[in-house]
C-alpha cells in the first residue's frame, strides 16, 4: 500500500508539473500576443496620423491647384479679347496687306480662339472640382429633356438622332448632371462617321440596390480601348485640332464630376464600331 501511495503522489506530482508548465506556456503566449496587439495598435494610429496627415497636405494642394486654374483661366481672358480684337482692326485697316498677311492674321486668330476655348473648359473644369455637390432628389429623365434643348441647334446641324430610355430618380447634383448630359452626348456628336446620322442611345439599369448604371451608347468612329485612361484626362486627344474640334476637356470635366459624386465612368468602344460610356452612381447619397 504504501508503495502505492508514494506512486500515486509521484504521478500527482508530475502531472502538477506539467499543468503548470502548460500554464506558463499559454501565459506565455497570451503575452507574446498581447505585446504584438500593442505594437500593432501603435503602428495602426502611426499610419492613420500619417495618412490624415498626407490627406490634409493633399486637399490644400489640390485647393491651390485649383485656385490657380480659375485665377489663370479668368485673367488670361481679357488680353486674348484684345488680341483678337486689335486683330480684327488690323484687317480692316491695313487694305494693301497681301494674301500672306492676312493668312498671318487669320492663323492668329484661330489660335486666340483655341485659347479662348481651352481657358473656358479650364474654367469649367476648376469650378467642377471645387463646387461641394447640391445633392437632391433629381429625375434624370428630365435631365435629359432640359440638355436637349439647350442643344437643339447642334442636334439640328449634325441631323442627329437621340434616344432616350425611361430613366429614373436619383439622388445626384442637377448641374452637374446636365453638364456630364451635355459633355456626353455632345462627344458622340463630335466623333460621328461621315454620311451616316449620328444615333444616341441613352439608357439605365440597376448595378445592384444601391448603384446605378447610365449608358451613352453611339454609333460613331469609335477608339481603341487601350486609350481608355488616356481619354478622361485634361487636354488628352486621340485625334489632332484640325480633324476634330474641341480642347479635350470635355470627358476629364465628366470624370470630374462623376468621381465627386461617388461614382465611376469608363468605355467599351473598337474603331468603326461606336463607344459606349458606362457611368455608375449611386442612387442614394446617404443611404439608410
Amino acid at each position: 500500500m504504501t508503495g502505492n501511495s508514494e506512486k500515486a503522489s509521484y504521478l500527482l506530482n508530475e502531472k502538477t508539473l506539467m499543468d503548470r508548465q502548460q500554464v506558463l506556456k499559454y501565459a506565455r503566449e497570451l503575452s507574446d500576443l498581447y505585446r504584438s496587439e500593442k505594437e500593432n495598435k501603435l503602428e495602426l494610429e502611426i499610419a492613420h496620423v500619417k495618412m490624415k496627415e498626407y490627406s490634409v497636405s493633399l486637399e490644400e494642394d489640390t485647393k491651390e491647384y485649383t485656385d490657380f486654374a480659375f485665377i489663370a483661366s479668368h485673367d488670361l481672358q481679357e488680353p486674348l479679347r484684345k488680341i483678337c480684337l486689335l486683330s480684327d482692326r488690323v484687317k480692316d485697316c491695313s487694305k494693301d496687306l497681301d494674301n500672306l498677311g492676312r493668312d498671318y492674321l487669320d492663323r492668329l486668330q484661330k489660335a486666340v480662339i483655341r485659347m479662348q476655348k481651352c481657358l473656358n473648359d479650364l474654367l469649367k473644369f476648376s469650378q467642377v472640382t471645387q463646387k461641394i455637390p447640391d445633392i437632391e432628389p433629381t429625375n434624370l429623365g428630365q435631365i435629359a429633356d432640359e440638355t436637349l434643348r439647350d442643344m437643339d441647334i447642334m442636334l439640328l446641324n449634325k441631323m442627329s438622332h437621340i434616344e432616350i430610355e425611361k430613366l429614373p430618380t436619383i439622388e445626384t447634383d442637377k448641374k452637374h448632371m446636365q453638364l456630364l448630359f451635355k459633355n456626353l452626348i455632345s462627344n458622340s456628336l463630335k466623333f460621328h462617321k461621315e454620311n451616316l446620322m449620328p444615333i444616341v442611345k441613352i439608357s439605365s439599369h440597376p448595378v445592384n440596390d444601391k448603384n446605378l448604371a447610365l449608358v451613352f451608347e453611339d454609333n460613331g468612329i469609335g477608339f481603341e480601348e487601350k486609350y481608355l485612361d488616356r481619354i478622361f484626362k485634361p487636354f488628352k486627344r486621340l485625334h489632332r485640332s484640325d480633324e476634330f474640334e474641341g480642347t479635350g476637356m470635355g470627358l476629364a470635366i465628366c470624370q470630374e464630376i462623376v468621381t465627386g459624386l461617388g461614382g465611376t465612368i469608363t468605355a467599351k468602344s473598337n474603331p468603326s464600331e461606336g463607344a459606349t460610356f458606362i457611368i455608375t452612381l449611386p442612387i442614394a447619397q446617404n443611404p439608410k
